[in-house]
């Protein structure tokens, strides 16, 4: 997986916080917003996106985490400014996110995901309720109203344009609170 840490954006919507690029095969094709009107696609990020994508920007997933892991305790940061999480098309890769989850063990990570990961049942966990599924808690998410935009106001939890909230707590990859 290829992956760009960016130690202080320069991205007018996150701020100067640190900001994660993941490569284009990362994403689901059957998003909402594959291709038609995803934030990422156009403008500067789409160019730095590109770079990544075909390996001329960026490093290994072990040096991202790497780098994550070094972030102060209680530091927020971005993850996948552009993408999405680790693996490609619609699979995550478990052992990239258990690296990952390790890394931010700390830290404050704003990401979210456009991959199918409710299948059919749109409410997989209410509020925090425990993981329903202990062997492979990877992803937990409740149902909520969709704003139909990849990047909101920065605070609370992100929605995916179906309207499902992903939230990565259950392997200790926190989000704010809010919305």
């Amino acid at each position: 997986m290829k992956v760009h840490f960016v130690a202080v954006s320069q991205n007018a919507k996150t701020g100067p916080i640190p900001v994660s690029i993941i490569e284009r095969a990362s994403c689901w094709p059957g998003c909402v917003l594959y291709e038609n009107g995803c934030y990422a696609e156009t403008g500067a990020l789409a160019m730095h996106w590109d770079r990544v994508s075909r390996g001329m920007r960026g490093g290994s997933w072990s040096e991202f985490c790497a780098k994550v892991a070094a972030l102060r305790p209680g530091r927020l940061w971005r993850y996948a400014q552009a993408g999405d999480l680790p693996g490609y098309g619609a699979e995550i890769d478990g052992a990239l996110l258990d690296e990952l989850v390790a890394a931010n063990i700390g830290k404050n990570a704003i990401a979210f995901t456009h991959k199918p990961v409710l299948g059919g049942d749109r409410i997989a966990v209410a509020g925090d309720s425990p993981c329903r599924d202990r062997a492979r808690p990877s992803l937990c998410a409740q149902s909520g109203s969709g704003t139909g935009s990849r990047d909101g106001a920065m605070s609370g939890l992100r929605r995916s344009a179906n309207g499902a909230t992903a939230r990565l707590h259950c392997r200790g990859l926190r989000l704010p609170e809010g919305e």
